[in-house]
């Protein structure tokens, strides 16, 4: 939508969006990272501080009732999305836990760290599909991390959509049945698939 761009929010925001993400790969980062050309669309300024369109894309998200998720950004700067969503009491979503094909190397110490601030931890089904082209992390490490971080703190989504990857029905069910498997009670599975989502969305 034209980078960080407030005016561009608000229609999709009036429009009914729920959901606002940081830059994916236009992030400074994965610029960096993947040799894209141009030098990203960066979220923080001096002193490590939110950009001004930023912030007003926060108060948007906040007005709206919506969802703040961070993208692909670089860690000290969804760092800074979370605590200032969280101060303005807007939902957050700290999106590919884990990671590290894309967006920062996430250590499990900062994923904890960013709950910790208030942010909702998303785990994909992307990152630890058996044999998947963008998996870096095997099932049975994401379900301790799920279960390290809280299911009331984490949600499960597919992050599909490519033409490599199931379906994003049928990818859920897999990753239902994969973190069953890793030994997930079937109550935190539904808390974090079904709840939490719910909850985020507006729709319970």
């Amino acid at each position: 939508m034209g980078g960080l761009n407030p005016a561009a929010v608000e229609v999709a925001l009036r429009t009914g969006a729920k959901v606002v993400w940081m830059p994916t790969f236009s992030s400074v980062i994965d610029r960096r990272k993947l040799g894209l050309p141009g030098p990203g669309i960066p979220v923080i300024g001096e002193r490590a501080r939110l950009v001004p369109a930023a912030e007003e894309i926060l108060r948007l998200v906040k007005q709206h009732d919506a969802v703040i998720a961070t993208g692909h950004i670089e860690l000290v700067e969804q760092f800074a999305i979370v605590e200032a969503a969280t101060a303005l009491g807007v939902k957050t979503v700290m999106t590919h836990a884990l990671e590290t094909l894309v967006g920062p190397d996430h250590r499990l110490a900062d994923v904890l760290a960013l709950a910790d601030r208030g942010a909702v931890i998303e785990f994909t089904y992307l990152t630890c599909i058996p044999g998947g082209f963008a998996a870096t992390e095997e099932p049975a490490t994401f379900a301790k991390a799920m279960m390290a971080v809280g299911p009331e703190r984490a949600l499960m989504s597919t992050d599909f959509g490519q033409d490599k990857s199931p379906h994003p029905a049928d990818g859920m069910r897999l990753f239902i049945d994969e973190m069953l498997r890793a030994g997930v009670p079937a109550p935190a599975i539904d808390r974090m698939a079904r709840q939490n989502p719910a909850r985020l969305l507006g729709l319970a």
